[in-house]
């Protein structure tokens, strides 16, 4: 038993993190934590971006693009850019998922990303997103520089953390269309 409030939050958010249970069960972990921390922006907006997540699991994109609009409400509010960047990244994945998109998110946290040197794993990448998003439009120039990008930074990497990223690469590069990968990948062995 933890007492209420702050560390309660902390705890359920940890718990739902772990993705046991299922995405039905951390949503409603990601219901008692936001309970507890009413006024903590910060906060809210972290337990909003992981319950939005969980919608998305759960193919109910309207509910997640919903939180993860709430989530960029209260990450501007903060003005943490981590937070921003990390939170740009899922309303990205969620308006793509019901094609409400709006105009320059991505690139604004792109920018946000590459400014200040922000090295984040790729789920919570604004770049990661975007060229997702190219991707599917078939925007191949701009989808192969971010990738050369995301590989450029995950051969930075310790070997041993470069692993996780390069199983992300060698997972994009076999969705990316053939147009696009004689380049993409050349430094990581699939």
């Amino acid at each position: 038993d933890v007492a209420p409030g702050v560390e309660r939050a902390d705890v359920l958010v940890e718990l739902a993190v772990t993705q046991r249970g299922g995405p039905r069960t951390n949503i409603e972990q990601c219901d008692q934590a936001l309970a507890e921390v009413e006024g903590d922006d910060a906060r809210s907006a972290k337990i909003l971006t992981l319950r939005a997540g969980n919608h998305l699991l759960e193919a109910d994109a309207r509910a997640g693009l919903d939180d993860a609009r709430a989530a960029l409400e209260r990450a501007e509010r903060v003005g943490d850019p981590v937070l921003l960047a990390r939170t740009i990244a899922y309303l990205g994945q969620a308006e793509s998922y019901r094609d409400e998109i709006t105009p320059g998110l991505l690139e604004r946290g792109q920018e946000l990303e590459e400014r200040i040197g922000l090295e984040l794993e790729w789920n919570f990448s604004p770049r990661y997103v975007l060229g997702r998003r190219l991707m599917r439009l078939g925007e191949t120039d701009r989808v192969r520089a971010i990738l050369e990008q995301v590989e450029a930074q995950a051969m930075e990497l310790p070997p041993r953390t470069r692993g996780v990223e390069a199983g992300v690469d060698a997972l994009h590069t076999l969705a990316t269309p053939p147009s696009l990968r004689p380049r993409v990948g050349s430094g990581l062995s699939l």
